[in-house]
């Protein structure tokens, strides 16, 4: 066992030990990054003059990365025998430097997993052509993914160590301090000349509370997409009032793709990732969902057509019997009705898998009415069987 594996605490140790680089990780991160793990990987197979020298380059490049600093100067005292546990030579406070551990096993960790390079997240069932890129963030591994739309499939073309909220996940009231857990879209973006500097490079803030959260009566608000505090280059996994937080550069390397027009940004602890096969055809699956609910309102059929909606359905106007009736009202006057679903997406919830969230242009004709607009639809799985819990137009400046 090489010298510096004795100074980690023993989970960190252990993860040090194991650590192999995984193929595709200098494509998919950052260089800061990948030069910190390279070092790592220096650290675990006893070339600690190697070592040294990419921490030494690496505090040069990045001088306000605490956690490099840390294991640099542990690894120089580490020489003379001064070094018996991981920061027993730094003036840091121990709540301080246990966050630092955390942060290096979590950035440690996510290398060790197998590649993903053949598998695809179950979540991001379907882009549009308006939606060029998609955001997952899963916050059991601290770790941000950048999908491109490539002909309609998501590919994984960057990952970020992020931060999330101190308290944990599934936020539920204003100022707990956790991070929700859903299917969000950037509603603005906000530069750093108009933050104070706890946000660093700049926010996208989310549409948190949506509108299923705001059904749940969930609270809050201000769950952001933003940088780090302009003092430090990295924070620990746990560390927000529930927003996200990169490092400044990653940020602003994200910040020049998200369209805060189109962009999702789903949110989990538990992203699975499944074959092209089954991705295939669970898309298909959900896309005939939709199929059917306009076939049905076309059938004029209004029994029909309500059974694609909960006994709980709820729209801030209706229930499930005013919407009934409203509903069967307006199609006795119609001789017909056609719907076109265009712009179809459709993203299901990393931790509820019984959740789906389709968002689509809905083109609509009739004898006597003609009329086009943006709709979003919350569906539920009720005892097998899919069904509409909310439905009502996007909030204003959403896809």
């Amino acid at each position: 066992m090489n010298i510096y594996t004795k100074i980690l605490s023993a989970a960190l140790a252990l993860i040090m030990l194991c650590f192999s680089l995984q193929s595709g990780a200098e494509q998919l991160n950052s260089q800061t990054e990948l030069q910190f793990i390279t070092a790592i990987d220096e650290i675990s197979n006893n070339r600690i003059d190697s070592a040294i020298e990419q921490f030494s380059q690496l505090t040069q490049q990045a001088p306000k990365f605490t956690l490099a600093k840390l294991i640099y100067a542990d690894l120089l005292a580490s020489r003379f025998g001064q070094v018996s546990t991981m920061g027993n030579n730094s003036l840091l406070n121990p709540t301080k430097l246990m966050a630092l551990k955390e942060e290096a096993k979590s950035r440690v960790k996510y290398h060790q997993q197998k590649s993903r390079i053949d598998q695809l997240p179950k979540d991001l069932v379907q882009m549009t052509d308006r939606q060029p890129y998609a955001v997952m963030v899963d916050i059991s591994q601290s770790r941000l993914y950048l999908f491109a739309n490539d002909n309609g499939m998501p590919k994984l073309i960057k990952d970020y160590y992020a931060s999330s909220g101190k308290a944990g996940a599934d936020k539920q009231v204003s100022g707990d301090n956790k991070t929700p857990i859903g299917v969000y879209f950037v509603t603005q973006r906000i530069p750093a000349s108009r933050l104070p500097s706890k946000y660093g490079a700049g926010a996208l803030p989310l549409n948190y509370p949506n509108s299923w959260d705001s059904q749940q009566k969930k609270t809050g608000n201000g769950i952001w997409l933003h940088g780090s505090p302009v003092e430090t280059y990295s924070r620990p996994p746990q560390a927000s009032e529930g927003c996200i937080s990169l490092t400044n550069f990653d940020f602003a390397e994200l910040d020049k793709l998200v369209d805060i027009k189109s962009t999702p940004v789903v949110i989990g602890r538990n992203i699975e990732w499944i074959s092209k096969q089954q991705w295939h055809e669970q898309q298909q699956q959900f896309k005939s969902l939709i199929s059917t609910w306009a076939t049905d309102w076309e059938s004029l059929d209004n029994d029909q057509y309500m059974t694609n909606y909960s006994a709980d359905f709820k729209n801030g106007r209706d229930t499930y019997h005013s919407w009934s009736k409203r509903k069967e009202k307006v199609n006795k006057r119609k001789s017909f009705i056609k719907i076109e679903v265009a712009n179809l997406s459709l993203f299901t919830y990393p931790d509820d898998k019984g959740m789906l969230v389709a968002s689509f242009q809905q083109n609509y004709q009739s004898d006597n009415y003609n009329g086009s607009h943006s709709k979003r639809q919350y569906w539920r799985k009720e005892n097998g069987i899919w069904k509409v819990v909310f439905e009502g137009k996007p909030s204003k400046g959403r896809p």
